[in-house]
């Protein structure tokens, strides 16, 4: 058993918090002694269900991006945004952001 499943929520929030704010659920799960994937479950919502998300929190694992969302994110990064604050804006990760700049991921979306 993960230590999660047998400590606080404070942990749990704290958690929450720290996805939010860009860190990776490999660096969170060293920081709290559990493995990846109960961080996974937890942002999944297949775990902690009972507890409230913090305002604006926007699980990974059921996020697609849109065109759109790529547009928008490509606008974000344009103005200067850094990927940790636009990562968790649009549920994905800091290396997702990271792909989009890069060319590597939507290519076929052009960069205006």
């Amino acid at each position: 058993m993960d230590a999660v499943a047998r400590d606080t929520e404070a942990n749990v929030f704290a958690i929450l918090a720290l996805l939010h704010k860009g860190y990776s659920a490999k660096s969170i799960a060293k920081q709290f002694g559990v493995s990846r994937q109960t961080i996974h479950d937890i942002t999944g919502g297949r775990t902690w269900t009972r507890l409230a998300r913090p305002e604006g929190f926007a699980p990974r694992t059921n996020r697609k991006l849109t065109e759109a969302r790529v547009q928008e994110i490509r606008a974000l990064l344009a103005a200067g945004h850094p990927n940790t604050a636009i990562a968790p804006q649009f549920g994905v990760t800091r290396t997702t952001i990271h792909a989009i700049a890069s060319g590597r991921t939507w290519r076929r979306i052009s960069r205006k």
